[in-house]
C-alpha cells in the first residue's frame, strides 16, 4: 500500500462496520476489511497543496495568506529582488542578465547589463540601484530613468553572491568568489578588499542598524562579522556547508545553514570559474542571539532554505529552494507551512513591508501577498493510492468552523482528464461521492477565519484480489543437500513436510486446504479434517499409512475467513508427483557357493539405491549390482567374499539392500567350511 498520505493506513474495521458504512452489496467481488486513509498531524496535511491555508506544526490546518500571481514571462530564473519605495519590486533575472520591475500586475524590463546572470540588487542613497552579474563579476548602477553604467569589475572574482550599501564606508559591499572576500565598491568605482576569508565563496551579507555587517560563507557554514582592517570574528560556526541567508535585527542574527551533497558552486581558484551547481541537500534555520547562543529552530529533510527573515511578535519566516514552500516558525518552535507555490524554488521574500511579496523562481513568478487571512482557503490532499479498485465509504473529518470537502477519482497515479471532477461540496460528513477507482483525493476549503481542521478519515474496500499459491514443494522431513550427497543415502521417514509460497496482493488473512492424490487420478482425498483451519504456510504429514507410490499434493488458498461465501476466492495449485515408499525392498533368492553369493534385491517401487554385504557381524562392505549401476527396482547381485575373510571355518553372510526412499531390510545365509 502506497503511504505517501497516511498515518496510520493500517486502521482495519470489522464486518458489521463494513454493513453501516456500504448500503449496497456490490457486483464484484470486495476484500473483506474495510481501511482508511486518515490525515491527523503536520506530516500528513504537509503533503498536501495549500491555496490560502495553512498547515501547523500541532497537525492542524487553519487559514492562511492570501496571495497573487504576477508571471514574469518567458523567464525561468528569478534570482533576487528589491523592494522600492513605492512598492514596486526590482527582480534580478538571468539568463539575459535583466532587471524587471513589478508593479501590481504590470511587469516591464527596467534594465539590462548584457550579463548572464544578476544575482543581487542594492539600492543607495541617491535612489540609485547596484546591480551584481556573473560570471564575470560586474557591478551596474542604474539610474531612475533605468539607464545602465558599469562601474567595476571585481578582480580574482567570477561571482559576485551578495550585495548591500555600507553607509559608514559611503560605498557597496559585495560578497564574491571563488576568493572569498568582501569587497568594497564605491559609486565611481573604486575598490578594495575589506576581509579575505580563507571560504571558497561568501555567499550572504547582512548590516544592522548600528553598523555591524554579517557574511556566511561556503565550504564551512561559519557566520562572521567584520571587524575593520581586513578582520573578523566568528559569530558561530553551524553544521553544513552553506549559509546561503541572512537576517539582522538589533544583533540578532537569522542564519539559513544547508548541507549540499554538491555545493551550490563549481570552484576552481587556479582558473577563477564558478558556475551554478545542483542543489540537492538537508536544510536548517538558526537564531543567533546577541550574547552567541545558537537556536536551531526548524530543519527540513531533502529541502534547503534560500532565504530568511523575520516576523511579528518573535516568529520567523523561511523560504525552501526545492519545494517552493514558506514556513512561519513561531517563538515556540511551532511552525507552519503557510505558502505552497507550484514554483519548485522560493529565491527571496519580505512579508514586513507595505507590499509584501514572495519571489519564485523555475518559471520566474511575483506573488503579491495580502493583508489579512484568505478566504477562503484550500488544502488539496496527495493522491490517495488503495493500490487495487476500491469502493470509497464514508467521509468524516474533525473540526470547528465552517468547512466544506470534495473529493475526486481516477486510475492514474497523477491526476489527468480521466479522474472524474471534483465532487459538489459536503458541509457534513456522509459517503464520498466520487465512484470507486483505484485513486483518491481529497480537497478541503476552510470558509472562515476561524475555521480549523484536525483529523480527515476517507474509508474504502478494495475489490476483494485472488491470493494465488505459487510454489509446492514436499521433501522428507529431515531431509537436507547433505543427506541426498551422503554415500549412506537418505534416512526413512513417513513423515513429509509440505511447504507453499503465496502471493497475496491485499494482504486478507488466508486459510489453506490440503489433498492429496494419485498420479494419474482426478480424486482428490483431504490432509486435515475440515474442522483443522491451516493459517500457516508448511504442514507435516505423516505418510505411514498411506500406500506406496507417486502422488501429487493440492494447495487451496481462501480468503473466506474476511468474506462471505459469495465473495470469497479460492484457488489451487497442484505439487510436482512425488515418491511415498514406506516399505522396505525384500532380498530373494540368496544363495552362497563357496566364496560366491548371488541374489536379488526387489522392491515395491524402486529403484534400488545400495547393497552391502558384512562378514560374521563385521563391518558392512558395498558391492554394486550385476549391472553396476542401480538403476531398477530389481537388481541382481553377485560378488565374491573376500578369501581371508572365509577360511577355515562356516561363516554368516548378510546382505542389505536400501531403496531410494531410505527403506532399509537385510537377509542372512550361513557358508559352510570349505
Amino acid at each position: 500500500m502506497g503511504d505517501n498520505f497516511m498515518v496510520r493506513r493500517s486502521t482495519f474495521v470489522g464486518c458489521a462496520a463494513v454493513v453501516a458504512s456500504f448500503l449496497f452489496v456490490p457486483a464484484v467481488a470486495l476484500g473483506g476489511s474495510t481501511r482508511s486513509f486518515e490525515v491527523d498531524d503536520a506530516d500528513a496535511f504537509g503533503k498536501g497543496e495549500i491555496d490560502g491555508a495553512s498547515v501547523s506544526s500541532s497537525g492542524t490546518l487553519r487559514m492562511g495568506v492570501s496571495k497573487e500571481r504576477v508571471a514574469l514571462d518567458k523567464i525561468n530564473v528569478a534570482w533576487c529582488a528589491l523592494q522600492r519605495k513605492d512598492g514596486s519590486l526590482l527582480v534580478g533575472t538571468g539568463n539575459e542578465g535583466r532587471v524587471y520591475r513589478v508593479s501590481g500586475k504590470d511587469v516591464s524590463i527596467y534594465a539590462e547589463t548584457k550579463q548572464l546572470l544578476v544575482t543581487a540588487l542594492a539600492e543607495g542613497p541617491d535612489g540609485a540601484v547596484y546591480a551584481s552579474t556573473l560570471p564575470e563579476a560586474r557591478v551596474f548602477r542604474i539610474d531612475g530613468a533605468g539607464k545602465v553604467k558599469e562601474i567595476a569589475k571585481v578582480e580574482k572574482a567570477a561571482h559576485i553572491w551578495a550585495l548591500v550599501w555600507d553607509p559608514g564606508r559611503k560605498a557597496l559591499l559585495a560578497g564574491t568568489g571563488p576568493e572569498g572576500q568582501v569587497v568594497s565598491i564605491t559609486p565611481a568605482g573604486a575598490m578594495s578588499v575589506v576581509y579575505d576569508d580563507e571560504a571558497t565563496h561568501i555567499l550572504s551579507i547582512a548590516r544592522d542598524r548600528k553598523g555591524d555587517v554579517y557574511v556566511g560563507t561556503s565550504n564551512a557554514a561559519r557566520v562572521l562579522r567584520l571587524k575593520g582592517d581586513g578582520k573578523a570574528e566568528v559569530v558561530y560556526d553551524l553544521p553544513g556547508n552553506e549559509i546561503t541567508a541572512l537576517a539582522v535585527r538589533d544583533g540578532e542574527v537569522l542564519a539559513t545553514a544547508n548541507a549540499f551533497e554538491e555545493s551550490k558552486t563549481t570552484d576552481d581558484k587556479k582558473k577563477g570559474t564558478t558556475t551554478p551547481g545542483p542543489r540537492s541537500g538537508d536544510g536548517q534555520v538558526w537564531r543567533i542571539s546577541p550574547d552567541g547562543r545558537a537556536d536551531r529552530l526548524f530543519e527540513q529533510r531533502k529541502d534547503f532554505f534560500t532565504h530568511v527573515g523575520f516576523g511579528e511578535q518573535g516568529s520567523v519566516y523561511a523560504a525552501s529552494g526545492k519545494e517552493g514552500r514558506l514556513f512561519r516558525i513561531d517563538a515556540d518552535h511551532n511552525h507552519a507551512k503557510l505558502v505552497d507555490l507550484d514554483e519548485h524554488q522560493i529565491q527571496a521574500f519580505d512579508l514586513s513591508g507595505s507590499t509584501p511579496y514572495v519571489l519564485a523562481s523555475d518559471a520566474a513568478a511575483v506573488y503579491w501577498v495580502k493583508p489579512g487571512k484568505a478566504s477562503p482557503g484550500q488544502w488539496t490532499s496527495d493522491v490517495l493510492d488503495a493500490e487495487a479498485p476500491a469502493r470509497f465509504g464514508e467521509l468524516t473529518w474533525r473540526s470547528i468552523g465552517p468547512v466544506e470537502f470534495q473529493t475526486r477519482s481516477g486510475n492514474t497515479e497523477k491526476p489527468n482528464d480521466t479522474w472524474t471532477a471534483w465532487s459538489a461540496p459536503m458541509a457534513t460528513p456522509g459517503p464520498v461521492r466520487s465512484p470507486g477507482d483505484r485513486y483518491l483525493q481529497v480537497r478541503a476549503t476552510l470558509k472562515d477565519p476561524t475555521s480549523v481542521v484536525y483529523a480527515i478519515t476517507a474509508y474504502y474496500l478494495r475489490h476483494n484480489q485472488q491470493a494465488l499459491v505459487t510454489q509446492v514443494s514436499v521433501e522428507p522431513k529431515g531431509s537436507s543437500d547433505k543427506d541426498k550427497d551422503s554415500a549412506a543415502g537418505p534416512k526413512p521417514t513417513s513423515v513429509y513436510k509440505i511447504s507453499w509460497k503465496t502471493e497475496n496482493p491485499d494482504g486478507d488473512p488466508l486459510r489453506y486446504y490440503l489433498r492429496f492424490r494419485s498420479e494419474g487420478r482426478a480424486r482428490a482425498r483431504d490432509i486435515l479434517p475440515p474442522h483443522v483451519v491451516q493459517t500457516a504456510t508448511s504442514y507435516e504429514w505423516d505418510t505411514a499409512s498411506i500406500p506406496d507410490g507417486y502422488y501429487v499434493i493440492e494447495v487451496d488458498a481462501s480468503d473466506e475467513t474476511v468474506n462471505p461465501p459469495e465473495l470469497a476466492l479460492r484457488t489451487t495449485t497442484a505439487s510436482e508427483p512425488m515418491l511415498i515408499d514406506n516399505h522396505a525392498p525384500a532380498i530373494v533368492d540368496l544363495a552362497v557357493s563357496g566364496r560366491r553369493v548371488t541374489g536379488r534385491a526387489e522392491d515395491s517401487l524402486g529403484p534400488i539405491a545400495r547393497l552391502e554385504f558384512a562378514v560374521d557381524g563385521g563391518a558392512w562392505q558395498v558391492f554394486f549390482p550385476s549391472d553396476g549401476i542401480f538403476d531398477t527396482r530389481k537388481e541382481a547381485f553377485a560378488f565374491d567374499l573376500p578369501a581371508e575373510e572365509t577360511k577355515g571355518r562356516d561363516h554368516i553372510i548378510a546382505v542389505r539392500a536400501t531403496d531410494a526412499g531410505g527403506n532399509v531390510t537385510s537377509a542372512e545365509i550361513v557358508s559352510p567350511a570349505p
